[in-house]
């Protein structure tokens, strides 16, 4: 299994073995990373869910479960859920990974802002 992150802004994809990603959180929170936790993002889930459709009613029901979705939501990072760690977050998140013996190409995309923790 992999996780797959897709970078906001210029839709970049990182892939990378689950251990990889989980030891990354870990190491970090270790080095004091201060997480702002992530968000759920209820029009991508719900986008996501009517991907084929173009009626309306099918839409609006997505919509109504991923708001229940979101008001559920713990803001975890392990989860692959489409949810989205902010350009702060990402920014202290790299911050801590350095010089840690975590992946360079994976500090390096982290670097790059804002991306989203795919649902497989």
């Amino acid at each position: 299994m992999s996780y797959h992150l897709l970078n906001i802004e210029t839709s970049e994809y990182y892939f990378c073995d689950d251990q990889v990603w989980l030891s990354a959180i870990d190491i970090a929170k270790e080095n004091y990373w201060d997480s702002e936790g992530t968000t759920f993002d209820i029009m991508y889930e719900a986008d996501e869910q009517c991907f084929n459709s173009n009626n309306e009613m099918s839409y609006f029901y997505a919509m109504t479960i991923a708001k229940d979705k979101s008001s559920q939501w713990d803001g975890n990072y392990t989860e692959k859920r489409n949810q989205v760690l902010s350009y702060q977050d990402t920014y202290y998140l790299a911050m801590s990974l350095e010089g840690t013996g975590i992946e360079a190409e994976l500090i390096e995309f982290i670097k790059k802002g804002s991306f989203r923790i795919c649902s497989e």
